[in-house]
C-alpha cells in the first residue's frame, strides 16, 4: 500500500491527498525539488471563464479580455490607438489552481491525524491553508528525518519595497537569534537571489495556451551566497547564468538556416526510404517526393529554370537583394581584431566572400516541389556546361561530388546519362551540407567564437565519396548542435553586458554541453520545438550589471542547532505572487512597481 493510500483511509472524505511537486513548495524549499511531497487540499470542479485567456506576447504573459475592437477606437471613432493590455506574470503552474486550501484549523486537525502513520522514509506532508487566520498561514507541514521530527509553517507578510529588503538583513538575523537562543557565530546563513535579465522562463509559461515556436528565450542570473548582503554580488559568491532558447524559433535571425537543416533532414529520409525499397524489391518504384513533403521555398518550375539559365550565364540578378551591401561590414578571416555581432554575420551570409556555384544552385534546386523537376534541373546544368561550355566557378575546397563532376570534363558524358535513382537528390544533399557548413563556419569565425580547425575537427569532410545516410545524419546532428549554440550566443550577445573574452568562454560552455555525443539535441528532435537550457558561470565582467538590475526573488535561510533542537527560518521575497489565484486572491498583485510579496517560514525540530 502506498503512502497516499495509507493516509487516505484516516482522512475526512472532504480532504484530498496527492503526491505532488508544487512550484511554490519547491521555491520555498528547493531541497524538495526532485522529490514529490504529500499535499493535503480541497478540490472544486469549476468551469473557467473563457474570456480570461493568457496569451504569450513579446516578453510577458498577458491577460487579454475577449472584446471586439479597441475601447479607445470606439470612443474616438477613426483615431487609431493601440489596444490596452494588462500585463500579468504568474509564477505557478496552471494546473495548481485546482488545489484549494483548507482553513488553519482543518489543516492542523488533518496533519495531526496523519502523524501516527508517519515513518522515517515518509515524504514531507504539507497542508494548503487559506491565510484567513491571524498569522496569514499559507502552508503547514511536517517531516521526519532520522531522529528529528520537524514542523513547518509558512505565513504571508505585508508587501515590502526593495529599499526595505536591502535594509532588513540585521533584523532578519536578530529575529532568528531571538527564536533560537543561538549565538550569532553559530548561525548558518544561505542566501539565494535571482535576477531576470530577459524574457520569461519556460517553467512560468502555460504551454496549453502558447506556441513554443514563439518563445523568445529567457535569461536569468542565480546568485548563491553565505552572507546577508544583497549588493553587490562578489566573485566569492556562486553566480550562475541560466539561458533558455527554443529550436525552430519563429523569431530567430537564424531561422532560415534551421529551415534548411530541416529540409536536409527530409531529403535524407527520402533517400533512406528509397534505398530500403531497392534492397528489398527487384522492381523498385521510381524515387518520388512523398505526399507529406513540405518546403517553404516552392516556386513554379518555369521560374526555376529561368533563374538557372541566368545563373549559368553569370547573371545573379534573380537573387533577392534585400540588404544594402554597402552597409555590411564584410569580414575577412585575416581581419578579426574585434568581436562582430552575430546578427551582422547572418545579414552578410547571402554575400559572403566564399560563395560559389553549388551554393547558388542549391538555392534554386530546393524550390522544386517534385523530384522529376529537380532531376531535370540538374540535367540542364550538366548539358549546358558540356554543350555550351558554361563556366561554373567552384571553390578549390568544395568537396561535393557535383563540384567534382562539373570541374572534370572527362566525367560529364559519363555521369549525365546515369542521373537516375537517388543520385540527383544525393548531389543536392551534398550541396546543402557544403553550403550550410560554410555558412556556420563563416558566422563562427567572423564572430571569433571558433576557428576553422575546431570546426573541421567536429564536422570532418562534409561530403564523401560514398553516400552513407548514417554518416550524413551524424553531420546533420552536429550542424544542428552548432546551430543551437549560436542561438544561445544570440540571446547572450543581445542581453548580457560582458567582455569579448567572456562571451567566447560562454560559447565554449555551450559547445561542450551541446556539441558532443551526450548532447540533448538528437536528429529525432529536429522537427519538434524543444526548449534547451544552458547553465554556465556568470562571467566576472558581467557581475556589475546586477547592481543595475532589479531583484526578482530573494530567499534567505538561517539555521541553528543545539543538542535538543534545530531551527530554520526562511524569508522569501518575490516580485510576483507564488501562490495561485485560488489561494492568493486577486487585488493588490497588479500594477506594482518595485514591490515584493513576502513570506516567513519556520522549520522547528
Amino acid at each position: 500500500m502506498t503512502d497516499v493510500e495509507i493516509l487516505r483511509k484516516v482522512l475526512n472524505p472532504s480532504i484530498q491527498i496527492s503526491k505532488l511537486c508544487l512550484s511554490y513548495v519547491t521555491r520555498l524549499f528547493p531541497e524538495y525539488k526532485e522529490s514529490p511531497c504529500i499535499i493535503l487540499y480541497k478540490e472544486e470542479h469549476y468551469t473557467e471563464c473563457t474570456n480570461n485567456h493568457l496569451e504569450y506576447i513579446n516578453n510577458d504573459q498577458t491577460s487579454k479580455f475577449d472584446i471586439t475592437g479597441s475601447p479607445l477606437k470606439c470612443s474616438f471613432e477613426e483615431v487609431d490607438f493601440e489596444d490596452s493590455i494588462i500585463l500579468v506574470k504568474q509564477s505557478w503552474y496552471k494546473e495548481e489552481e485546482k488545489y484549494l486550501p483548507l482553513s488553519r484549523t482543518e489543516a492542523c486537525d488533518t496533519l495531526n491525524a496523519c502523524i501516527d502513520f508517519l515513518k522515517v522514509d515518509f515524504p514531507p506532508i504539507f497542508a494548503l491553508c487559506n491565510g484567513n487566520d491571524n498569522k496569514k498561514t499559507r502552508l503547514l507541514g511536517t517531516t521526519i528525518q532520522k531522529d528529528w521530527f520537524t514542523t513547518i509553517e509558512i505565513c504571508s507578510v505585508d508587501i515590502e519595497t526593495l529599499e526595505t529588503i536591502k535594509e532588513s538583513s540585521t533584523s532578519i538575523l536578530q529575529e532568528h537569534l531571538k527564536l533560537s537562543h543561538a549565538k550569532g557565530h553559530n548561525v548558518t546563513i544561505s542566501a539565494f537571489n535571482t535576477f531576470d535579465l530577459y524574457g520569461i522562463s519556460e517553467e512560468l509559461i502555460n504551454w496549453d495556451e502558447n506556441v513554443k515556436s514563439n518563445f523568445v528565450g529567457s535569461l536569468v542570473v542565480e546568485v548563491d551566497s553565505s552572507t546577508l548582503s544583497l549588493y553587490p554580488p562578489t566573485r566569492a559568491s556562486k553566480n550562475n547564468l541560466v539561458a533558455q532558447i527554443v529550436s525552430g524559433s519563429s523569431n530567430s535571425p537564424l531561422k532560415e538556416l534551421w529551415t534548411q537543416l530541416l529540409l536536409l533532414n527530409q531529403y535524407l529520409n527520402i533517400v533512406e526510404e528509397y534505398k530500403k525499397q531497392i534492397s528489398s524489391s527487384y522492381t523498385p518504384s521510381p524515387l518520388e517526393f512523398p505526399k507529406d513533403f513540405t518546403s517553404s521555398y516552392k516556386e513554379e518550375h518555369t521560374e526555376i529554370m529561368k533563374n538557372i539559365n541566368l545563373l549559368l550565364n553569370g547573371d545573379y540578378s534573380y537573387r533577392p537583394d534585400t540588404v544594402d551591401t554597402d552597409k555590411i561590414n564584410f569580414i575577412n578571416e585575416e581581419n578579426l581584431e574585434n568581436t562582430v555581432q552575430i546578427k551582422q554575420c547572418i545579414q552578410a551570409l547571402p554575400f559572403r566572400y566564399n560563395l560559389d556555384f553549388t551554393d547558388f544552385l542549391w538555392e534554386l534546386l530546393i524550390k522544386n516541389s517534385n523530384y522529376f523537376d529537380m532531376t531535370k534541373c540538374i540535367h540542364t546544368v550538366l548539358e549546358e556546361i558540356i554543350m555550351n561550355e558554361c563556366f561554373a566557378q567552384v571553390n578549390l575546397t568544395n568537396s561535393t561530388r557535383f563540384a567534382k563532376v562539373i570541374t572534370n570534363p572527362s566525367q560529364h558524358r559519363i555521369i549525365s546519362p546515369l542521373l537516375s535513382g537517388s543520385l540527383p537528390l544525393e548531389y543536392v544533399i551534398d550541396m546543402g551540407f557544403e553550403k550550410l557548413y560554410r555558412d556556420y563556419t563563416y558566422i563562427l569565425i567572423s564572430s571569433r567564437f571558433s576557428d576553422k580547425h575546431n570546426i573541421q575537427e567536429k564536422l570532418g569532410n562534409i561530403s564523401c565519396g560514398e553516400f552513407v545516410v548514417d554518416v550524413y545524419r551524424e553531420r546533420l546532428q552536429r550542424l544542428s548542435q552548432i546551430h543551437m549554440c549560436l542561438e544561445f550566443m544570440l540571446l547572450l550577445q543581445d542581453n548580457l553586458e560582458c567582455s569579448t573574452d567572456d562571451l567566447r568562454s560562454l560559447y565554449l560552455c555551450a559547445f561542450q554541453q551541446y556539441v558532443s555525443e551526450k548532447s540533448p539535441i538528437q536528429n529525432s528532435d529536429l522537427n519538434e520545438n524543444i526548449i534547451y537550457t544552458l547553465r554556465a558561470p556568470l562571467p566576472v565582467s558581467a557581475i556589475n550589471i546586477l547592481n543595475k538590475e532589479i531583484l526578482t526573488t530573494r530567499r534567505i535561510s538561517l539555521s541553528s542547532e543545539s543538542k535538543l533542537s534545530k531551527l530554520t527560518t526562511i524569508k522569501y521575497y518575490n516580485r510576483i505572487p507564488i501562490f495561485p489565484r485560488s489561494i492568493y486572491p486577486l487585488g493588490k498583485i497588479f500594477f506594482r512597481n518595485m514591490m515584493y510579496d513576502t513570506y516567513n517560514s519556520s522549520m522547528s525540530t
